[in-house]
Order: structure tokens, then C-alpha cells, then sequence
């Protein structure tokens, strides 16, 4: 499996609706290959809809896996951005 080289975290209220979302965009070989978000579905703190699902693990699915470890980074990342 691949690893991203670096990931970019951001907080920012993407869609202007008070509540921020958890951007994400990873790098390989200085090249961004995934740029995608995280939001609160309940706008509650806690972090659940992937804007753009994909393959982040690459283990040829695009699944549950891929979702959890998108919304556990993103939930991680907020305390620390705010």
C-alpha cells in the first residue's frame, strides 16, 4: 500500500453554514491526488459525511474502512485547528 507523502488539514466553513468543515488533501510525490471534506451531518462536533469517497486505503474498495479512517482524521484534527 501506498502512504500518502502529506496530508493537508484545514477547518473552514465551506458551504457558509456556521458550522466548519474538515478539508483534506493528500499528496504523493508533491502531487495531489485527493482533495476532499468532512463534515458533521447532525452539525453537532462530530464529524461523519465524506464529501468524495475513495479508495484511501487501497485495498480496491471503496468502503466503511476508507470512510472510518477519513472521519477519525478529520474528528482528530478539530480540536487542534480551532
Amino acid at each position: 500500500m501506498m502512504a500518502a507523502n502529506e496530508i493537508r488539514i484545514s477547518l473552514k466553513d465551506l458551504d457558509r453554514d456556521e458550522n466548519p468543515e474538515v478539508r483534506l488533501k493528500f499528496y504523493r510525490d508533491e502531487q495531489c491526488y485527493l482533495d476532499t471534506f468532512v463534515s458533521s451531518s447532525l452539525k453537532d462536533g462530530h464529524y461523519d459525511k465524506v464529501g468524495i469517497k475513495t479508495d484511501l486505503n487501497e485495498d480496491g474498495a471503496r468502503d466503511g474502512q476508507d470512510i472510518e479512517l477519513l472521519t477519525q482524521l478529520a474528528q482528530a484534527a478539530v480540536p487542534l485547528l480551532k
